[in-house]
């Protein structure tokens, strides 16, 4: 892949605004033999106002990341009613989040270093 296109990639993922997350990780994945999701691990985490958005909208993203190649991770994060989680901040205020959050970085690392091993 280019240093143009990745950057192009690259771009467009960090545009939370853009369009849906659907249509990043479809744009990404084009041309799906040279993708840069291709064989990369990658991990879904969300929160939500309410109770099961974050849930149905992962489940969404899971399936859509695996169409385009991804290596999508076990481990994941869901947030219901996030507004009662998180600190004036905008920090994590509870434990058991932040525990899973790190168990899903535990495990994205993992899969991670034998592919960077081998670059």
């Amino acid at each position: 892949m280019s240093v143009e296109r990745r950057r192009q990639v690259q771009a467009q993922l960090s545009r939370p605004q853009s369009s849906s997350a659907g249509q990043r990780s479809f744009w990404a994945s084009r041309p799906l033999a040279t993708s840069v999701l291709r064989n990369k691990p990658v991990a879904v985490v969300g929160a939500s106002a309410g109770a099961f958005g974050a849930i149905w909208a992962q489940a969404e993203l899971r399936k859509l990341l695996a169409a385009t190649g991804a290596r999508v991770i076990d481990a994941e994060v869901a947030v219901g009613h996030a507004a009662n989680h998180f600190d004036g901040k905008g920090q994590l205020a509870d434990d058991s989040p932040r525990e899973q959050l790190a168990e899903v970085i535990q495990a994205i690392a993992a899969q991670a270093r034998p592919l960077a091993a081998a670059a």
